[in-house]
């Protein structure tokens, strides 16, 4: 093991591209945050609170030592930058806009492409399609080589989370969130696809990814062993989230249900 070689992954990495984009980003919530308080619709400090997360939460996977790992070395460091990128940034995000901020982003115009991509079927096989694209052996490789396909498939992992979360998290009135049933539907089948792909490589008795095979190895971990336990971080870690998803959106159901079956009780001597 080289000292020099294994040393360089702890330090924090200061990226041209993710710095202008978090700084964009920030930029444009503070501009739509001011303009949706004018109009009364402001987000709560739970939302704020929510986008600095969505902020934080891109610099560790985009800035930290994980990107480091995951450029150069670790296949497991990878998934999970990629986990971090589909199941924290982009329902933050989602959530941290209201319904006026959410309106002037996405313009009238714009509204009827949107409400397609976000139709369950349609944003559960696109988010998952992408997903299953990029992890085949030679795109995977080829982005890893290239920074600026890289890049483009962060972004493209990014947006398509958007789509995914959509019909559960959805801030634009005019696109709404599905109804509660077909949310569990689609958040128990968003398991399958990373049950499947991460089972599959856990099994796998060679390594998929010549990048990561002929990488260094500063952990005593083999390039099998390695991609063995990025598959279980998708596979195991992955699935929890969704049906932790689920466990929140069936108790809100429940909540919301339950309100709305109470009857009002009628003050004694009111007249019928």
């Amino acid at each position: 093991m080289d000292g020099a070689v294994s040393a360089d992954w702890v330090l924090w990495q200061a990226e041209p591209s993710v710095l202008i984009g978090t700084a964009a980003t920030c930029i444009l919530y503070a501009h739509l945050t001011k303009k949706a308080e004018a109009r009364g619709d402001g987000p709560s400090t739970g939302q704020r609170v929510a986008f600095v997360a969505a902020i934080a939460a891109v610099v560790v996977a985009l800035m930290s030592p994980l990107h480091a790992l995951s450029d150069r070395y670790l296949f497991t460091a990878h998934m999970v930058q990629h986990l971090i990128l589909t199941l924290a940034v982009a329902p933050l995000l989602l959530v941290s806009a209201t319904p006026t901020m959410a309106a002037m982003v996405i313009p009238p115009i714009v509204q009827p492409a949107l409400r397609m991509l976000t139709r369950p079927l349609i944003a559960y096989f696109l988010s998952n399609g992408v997903f299953v694209f990029w992890h085949l052996p030679t795109l995977y490789d080829g982005a890893l080589r290239n920074h600026d396909i890289h890049i483009g498939q962060h972004l493209l992992f990014l947006v398509t989370a958007l789509f995914l979360w959509w019909p559960i998290l959805s801030p634009l009135p005019a696109i709404p969130r599905s109804s509660f049933p077909i949310q569990l539907l689609y958040l128990f089948l968003q398991v399958v696809p990373g049950s499947i792909i991460g089972g599959l490589i856990a099994n796998t008795e060679r390594p998929l990814y010549p990048f990561y095979a002929a990488a260094d190895r500063i952990f005593p971990l083999s390039a099998v062993q390695d991609q063995q336990l990025g598959a279980i971080v998708m596979w195991v870690g992955g699935g929890t989230f969704f049906l932790l998803a689920f466990t929140i959106v069936f108790f809100r159901w429940a909540v919301i249900d339950s309100r709305s079956e109470r009857v009002p009780e009628i003050p004694p001597g009111t007249p019928l």
